[in-house]
């Protein structure tokens, strides 16, 4: 998630149906200027060599969930609907195939090129975590770009979080949520309970494809994997 307020300028962004190193671009109405949605980089246009401000996105949680925690919430609607159960990227998705519409020529085979993963960066620094490690605990401690970090998804809704540790000891998923020895969270939004502690600190993520991650961020740090770009065709040391 990004805003959209650029040097003190409100535009207005949909999807250029163009693509930069097989992932989307997005455009502009107000200039006509193209973004990564990556990077939030301007790639071409008068904007260009702008950034957008990356916010911190909430998780994918239940509706249900959603209006316990913020009850005035308003839905947006469209032609007076808040859904729209035809899904064209279904097919795209299932088909491992399919894994991009221009071929790499600096293809990074750490990870399957469809290998979804959570994208966070700290600085220069950058770490994907691909989400198939979640699939025996839902919470990871882990430490680089000098923070102690939470690395949260949930494989049955979908959710994904990163958070600033508080403090170095043991922390564990109960329920949905995250639990220390005197202090407890909710796991996907960080909100401390009962209340009065502070809430867990969430930083920006992005969930995408390992073939456009590791195309925009070569030199990114893999989770359980090595700690440098290995490019295909490379002999192993």
């Amino acid at each position: 998630m990004y805003s959209r307020t650029v040097n003190g300028r409100t535009l207005t962004f949909g999807v250029s149906g163009k693509l930069w190193r097989n992932a989307q671009v997005l455009y502009d109405s107000e200039t006509g200027s193209l973004w990564s949605h990556i990077t939030g980089d301007a790639l071409a246009g008068p904007m260009k060599g702008a950034r957008l401000t990356r916010l911190v996105a909430m998780p994918r949680i239940t509706w249900k969930k959603w209006r316990e925690l913020y009850p005035a919430t308003k839905a947006l609607s469209v032609d007076r609907k808040e859904d729209v159960p035809f899904d064209r990227y279904a097919e795209y998705r299932r088909d491992q195939t399919k894994k991009r519409r221009f071929p790499d020529p600096h293809l990074d085979v750490r990870a399957g090129p469809k290998e979804m993963l959570m994208g966070a960066a700290l600085g220069a620094a950058r770490k994907a975590y691909p989400l198939a490690a979640f699939t025996q605990t839902p919470l990871i401690a882990d430490r680089w770009g000098g923070k102690d970090l939470l690395v949260y998804h949930d494989t049955v809704s979908g959710a994904t979080a990163v958070y600033e540790r508080p403090r170095r000891g043991g922390f564990r998923i109960v329920g949905d949520r995250i639990v220390s020895a005197k202090r407890q969270w909710r796991a996907a939004t960080g909100v401390s309970l009962p209340g009065g502690e502070p809430n867990l600190k969430a930083l920006p993520h992005t969930n995408a494809y390992w073939f456009a991650w590791a195309a925009y961020y070569p030199d990114t740090l893999l989770y359980a994997g090595m700690t440098r770009p290995k490019r295909q065709g490379e002999e192993k040391q």
